[in-house]
């Protein structure tokens, strides 16, 4: 109680001084969740003022070069406007300039930002400049820094926030004697306690973003089906319900598909289940999440090729998303009922591995003729599917896996592809996106496709014989082991994992998913 007390008079504190910190996030009482990785975040604060100890300030300058009212207390002497008479900087969006000018008769280092034409920017423009700024502050070393821009709101400047925060993410668990960049940013609005209400949300969203992008980073030597499932079981300090079962629990129900992926390695597999429900009543039909959980892909015996194996720890991204959303809810308390499904394997080529051509039994009853071992995620997902829809009798099922490289070729990176036999599903889906900035697109389900699946000597193979629309077989295949609950299979293959760095997002794991998620799941039932 007196720890509680402690933390509302440092809140109460921050709010009456206009200085609201990360830290102060940080402090709200909640149990730690810190054993499932999350890395260093940059430190943001929001103030009414600009702080005259910061190393930098940045000011937010629009094309026009215009300085308004708003700028009256930092263009003394006309010092900035003197500046940009230089013409050196234009104010095009996302330009940067570092100069100095006087301020309060101090020689202070200063950094303008184009924000382009003065009209009001998106959201999602806003999170782009935050992300231009991180890559500049890192870049330069910067410490501290006060951002200013005219007529910034509580969101727009949690927007800015976002950017900062996604951007500025670096994975360096295991770069010794590495300092990581430390910056203190504090933005200025008017509304910095309404700001502070928007950012605990936006920090804890962020913290599960990191925890997604660090479990997809770690080494499969680190990340095995057993150390993943110990680390779900930390969910049970914020009020999840957790249960790990093992392959002998697997037999006993027949999942005999998710079992061949995972007999060639030494590590065995798990079956994780995750339960959040807020709902009063608990009984209610709950949001089931399915995750694919290969945390490192060779291939099987169908081994992948040198190049291919290049970055296949990250086989268990759909698995983290579901992680790191369900947490969110429940450290948010949202008033949800959501169930997560988590097939954990590892899929390896020794003596004890499926063979191209073994027929295996699914939990459903159908048979499959395992053409490629290499396609093994929809082994793993139909057994899972076909568990979770029985079980649990869920409203509705969305399924995340990084499934096919077909993906990655029809969309790369900037959309992930999904499926759905339900209409409106599908466009409540797609308005999340658009809410989100997380891009998606949906390609079609036709039976057509699905002939490429008819075996021979089984219900269905696992893979097309053909070499087309690989992302429409699959999704087909993960068809055939859904009855009639609405269902979406998301593909992130490609949106998943990044090459390139983008104004956003760093090279590496994105953490896609999360956002679309949180918010079809807090919208799904508004009309």
């Amino acid at each position: 109680m007196k720890k509680l007390i402690k933390v509302i008079i440092l809140l109460f504190i921050s709010v009456i001084s206009g200085q609201i910190t990360a830290a102060d996030a940080q402090k709200t009482p909640g149990a730690d969740t810190s054993g499932l990785y999350s890395s260093k975040m940059i430190n943001i604060s929001f103030s009414n003022k600009l702080k005259d100890e910061d190393d930098f300030f940045i000011f937010g300058v629009p094309s026009s070069l215009i300085l308004d009212s708003s700028f009256k207390v930092l263009n003394q002497n006309d010092a900035l406007s003197d500046l940009l008479k230089l013409g050196i900087f234009k104010g095009k969006f996302g330009e940067i300039f570092q100069s100095t000018i006087i301020i309060n008769k101090k020689l202070k280092p200063v950094i303008l930002v184009g924000i382009g034409e003065k009209v009001a920017l998106s959201n999602l423009k806003y999170i782009e400049l935050g992300g231009k700024l991180a890559v500049y502050i890192k870049k330069n070393k910067i410490n501290s820094a006060s951002v200013f821009i005219p007529a910034l709101s509580a969101e727009k400047s949690n927007a800015i926030a976002e950017g900062l925060l996604s951007r500025s993410y670096e994975f360096t668990k295991y770069k010794t004697n590495y300092e990581a960049a430390n910056a203190n940013i504090s933005i200025i609005t008017k509304e910095a306690q309404e700001a502070y209400i928007y950012y605990k949300k936006l920090f804890s969203l962020y913290e599960s973003i990191y925890i997604t992008r660090d479990l997809a980073t770690e080494p499969a030597n680190v990340l095995t089906p057993d150390s993943f499932s110990v680390l779900c079981k930390k969910l049970e300090d914020i009020g999840v319900e957790v249960e790990i079962h093992d392959a002998s629990f697997m037999k006993k129900l027949g999942m005999n598909a998710l079992l061949a992926v995972a007999q060639g390695s030494s590590n065995p597999p798990k079956l994780v289940i995750l339960k959040w429900l807020g709902m009063k009543n608990k009984e209610d039909a709950p949001i089931a999440l399915l995750g694919k959980g290969v945390t490192y892909d060779s291939g099987g015996l169908s081994l992948k090729s040198t190049k291919q194996m290049d970055g296949v720890k990250c086989d268990m991204t759909g698995a983290a998303v579901v992680v790191s959303v369900i947490k969110y809810l429940a450290e948010q308390n949202i008033p949800v009922n959501v169930v997560g499904v988590l097939g954990l394997v590892e899929n390896m080529p020794d003596g004890n591995a499926q063979r191209p051509g073994d027929v295996v039994t699914s939990m459903s009853g159908k048979t499959i003729e395992v053409i490629n071992t290499d396609a093994e995620g929809r082994l793993l997902l139909a057994d899972t599917l076909w568990y979770c829809q029985n079980r649990f009798k869920p409203k509705l099922m969305i399924d995340l896996a990084t499934l096919t490289g077909a993906m990655i070729v029809s969309l790369g990176t900037e959309y992930a592809g999904f499926f759905s036999n339900n209409d409106k599903l599908a466009q409540k889906l797609i308005q999340s996106g658009s809410n989100t900035g997380e891009k998606i697109w949906r390609l079609p389900l036709d039976p057509g496709y699905a002939r490429q699946l008819k075996s021979e000597i089984a219900d269905l193979q696992n893979m097309g014989n053909e070499k087309n629309a690989g992302s429409i077989v699959a999704a087909e295949f993960l068809q055939k082991f859904v009855n009639n609950v609405p269902w979406v299979h998301i593909d992130i293959a490609g949106a998943g994992w990044y090459e390139v760095n983008t104004d956003i997002t760093p090279k590496g794991a994105s953490g896609f998913g999360i956002k679309l998620l949180v918010d079809l799941i807090q919208n799904i039932d508004k009309e």
